[in-house]
């Protein structure tokens, strides 16, 4: 009996710690960042500018943190411009807004798809009210990027329609695989279309020279004190943070699921110091080292000029990728710490570019390959946070 008295207080004991646990964690509150996932939600709206919007926010974007915002127009019913939204750029560790540029250009590739495969295909007007011919950070605050007009018309079916629905980012350990001759040629004569240039390396010279670099520069950027607050402040700890506001970073991200997760996301929300620092930092290290040693391929996306414009066009680019990748069994993460621009990532910029750029810009450089594990779905604002 005593025997027993003592099992029956361990494991009264132990559903207690892990109903805490559950508790502080928010496991039990319903996950409203990852409604907009749902495809039926997606085709709920009347308005058929919310539904291409809906499916426009499922496009990858830089660091999680969706910059776009929508502007409906009362004048003209079929009519939106997009904006970037100053509260959800990243002006340390992307001081040109490149790269929240490329975000939006992979909005419109999917509003594109999505538009034609349900019947309301688009027509774009990149800047209608100036033509920006430089990366100019306040101009391009202060003005709308594009103005997106449908017209009713059948439902051509796009093939790529469903891919949408997937993680656009899988930081997994990816196979030791190469990709055929006919994979290859798919992907790079996408680029035709959008005046860039994709080139794929899976030669082992290039795969570990790639891979000592971006590991080079993911150290040098952890040494950056203004980008490690910047990626800080966009971390959700709980269940509760990501509700409240869903974009930036969270644990499923590195792939943790289930009791891990939920006992983690404890102890982040009692000792939050936990998620900064020289810990997190190593964590991010050793994950990066890890998804690197485990990659057999790399993608190289090139463009001659580096104006605004090109810049949403290597978007839709990326976003093409993205989606042929996923029809052709394979996935995509970029790992692009080694083209960012602010002062200490440049001897690592200007060293990729005199190696692989030919005189052009790298826009994006990213892993590619056939993952090891599932993705999870990360987190997104919902259609009506960021209309109007």
């Amino acid at each position: 009996m005593v025997i027993l008295s003592i099992a029956l207080s361990i494991l009264g004991l132990c559903l207690l710690m892990t109903l805490l646990v559950f508790s502080i964690s928010g496991a039990y509150l319903k996950k409203v960042y990852l409604i907009a996932w749902d495809q039926a939600h997606c085709l709920s709206y009347d308005d058929p500018r919310k539904t291409l919007i809906a499916h426009g926010i499922l496009a990858a974007n830089g660091h999680n943190s969706q910059p776009w915002r929508c502007v409906l127009s009362n004048e003209s019913l079929d009519q939106f411009d997009l904006w970037l939204d100053p509260k959800r750029v990243s002006p340390h560790v992307d001081s040109d807004y490149r790269q929240a540029l490329i975000s939006m250009g992979a909005m419109v590739k999917y509003m594109e798809v999505a538009g034609r495969h349900l019947g309301y295909p688009i027509d774009v007007m990149w800047f209608p009210k100036v033509k920006l011919q430089t990366l100019d950070p306040n101009q391009l605050l202060s003005i709308p990027l594009a103005t997106i007009r449908y017209k009713k018309d059948q439902p051509t079916h796009d093939p790529l329609y469903n891919h949408i629905f997937k993680p656009d980012t899988n930081r997994s350990p990816y196979l030791n695989i190469k990709m055929s001759d006919e994979v290859l040629k798919r992907l790079t004569e996408i680029s035709d279309t959008y005046s860039s240039h994709v080139r794929i390396y899976q030669d082992d010279e290039n795969v570990k020279y790639l891979a000592e670099l971006g590991m080079n520069a993911a150290t040098i950027e952890t040494e950056n004190n203004d980008v490690m607050q910047e990626t800080d402040a966009l971390f959700r700890r709980n269940e509760r943070e990501k509700n409240r506001n869903p974009y930036g970073f969270s644990l499923e991200g590195q792939g943790m699921r289930g009791f891990p997760l939920h006992m983690v996301q404890t102890l982040l929300t009692l000792f939050p110091a936990m998620a900064q620092g020289e810990g997190t930092k190593q964590v991010f290290l050793k994950n990066t080292r890890l998804s690197l040693e485990h990659t057999s391929s790399f993608l190289i996306m090139t463009s001659d000029t580096l104006t605004p414009e090109q810049c949403l066009h290597s978007g839709m680019l990326y976003s093409h990728l993205v989606l042929t990748s996923h029809d052709l069994g394979f996935t995509l993460q970029p790992v692009s710490q080694a083209i960012e621009v602010y002062p200490t990532m440049m001897p690592i910029n200007q060293e990729i570019h005199q190696r692989y750029a030919n005189d052009q810009t790298i826009m994006m450089l990213c892993r590619i390959g056939q993952p090891t594990k599932k993705a999870s779905l990360s987190m997104r604002l919902g259609v009506n946070d960021m209309t109007n």
